[in-house]
C-alpha cells in the first residue's frame, strides 16, 4: 500500500542519516591519506591522598596511555559549595609536568586537581582528584626559665584551633604529674595564669590533634625554686 511504501522510505532514510553520522565519527577518528587510522582516546589517572597538610609535599605521578600532551588545572571549593578555578603557581610550592610531580598546597581547603590528556589528533579526557589539605597548627607558648612557689606566670596561646581544643600535660623531675595537683589555676586553649605548688624541675607541654590524627605540641621547662623561709631569733 501507498502508506506502507512511505513507512519505508522513511525508515531508508534514518538508516541513511545514521549511516552518515558514523561515518562522519569514523571521519573524525582518521587521519587523511590513504586507508582509516582511529585513534584511541587519551588515559590519564593518578591518585591523591585523601588529607595533607601545608607544611607536607604530595607527589604526584600521572599514569598515562595514548597521550601526547598534559596539562594541569586546579579548582577550590567555595564556602557555598562550589568550585573556584584557582592558579596551579599561586596555590602550591612545586609544579606538575607531564611526568608529575612534587606540590605542596600554601592554604588549607578543599582542592580538586585535574589532567587533561591529549591524544595524537587532539581529543581530550580529564581526569580528577579530591584532597583535603589542612594547616599546620602553631601551639606554641613560652614560660621564664625560674619562678618562686609565690609567684604566677601568664601562659599565652594564639593558636588558630576552629573546634580542636588544646590538653595541657605536666611533668615534674621527669615524672608525669596530675596538672591540678601540680599547679594552682587552669589552662584552657588561649593559656592561662598557674603557680607551681612546689619546687622542682618541671615541663609544660600543650598539645593539639586536628581531624586527621596528626598532633602538634610544644613544650617548655621551667625550674621552680621554694620560698626562703626567714627565721627569727
Amino acid at each position: 500500500t501507498r502508506a506502507e511504501a512511505f513507512a519505508l522510505l522513511v525508515r531508508q532514510d534514518d538508516a541513511l542519516d545514521k549511516i552518515a553520522d558514523e561515518a562522519k565519527e569514523d571521519e573524525d577518528d582518521s587521519s587523511s591519506g590513504g586507508g582509516s587510522v582511529s585513534y584511541p582516546n587519551a588515559q590519564v589517572t593518578f591518585t591523591l591522598p585523601a588529607a595533607a597538610h601545608t607544611d607536607i609535599a604530595v607527589s604526584v605521578t600521572p599514569t598515562l596511555k595514548y597521550t601526547k600532551s598534559l596539562t594541569w588545572s586546579l579548582t577550590m571549593a567555595t564556602t557555598d559549595g562550589g568550585q573556584e578555578a584557582v592558579e596551579l603557581a599561586d596555590a602550591v610550592s612545586g609544579s606538575l609536568s607531564v611526568s608529575g610531580g612534587a606540590i605542596t598546597f600554601k592554604n588549607s581547603g578543599s582542592y580538586s586537581l585535574t589532567a587533561t590528556a591529549a591524544n595524537s589528533v587532539g581529543r581530550e579526557t580529564a581526569y580528577s582528584q579530591t584532597v583535603t589539605v589542612y594547616p599546620v597548627i602553631n601551639v606554641s607558648f613560652g614560660l621564664p626559665e625560674s619562678l618562686h612557689t609565690d609567684k604566677t606566670v601568664t601562659v599565652t596561646t594564639a593558636a588558630e584551633l576552629g573546634d580542636l581544643n588544646i590538653t595541657w600535660t605536666v611533668t615534674r623531675d621527669g615524672a608525669a604529674a596530675e596538672l591540678d595537683a601540680a599547679v594552682d589555676g587552669s589552662l584552657a586553649n588561649d593559656g592561662g595564669t598557674i603557680a607551681f605548688k612546689e619546687k622542682g624541675s618541671y615541663t609544660l607541654t600543650a598539645t593539639a590533634t586536628d581531624a586527621t590524627g596528626r598532633s602538634f605540641t610544644h613544650t617548655e621547662g621551667i625550674t621552680v625554686y621554694p620560698v626562703p623561709g626567714v627565721a627569727f631569733e
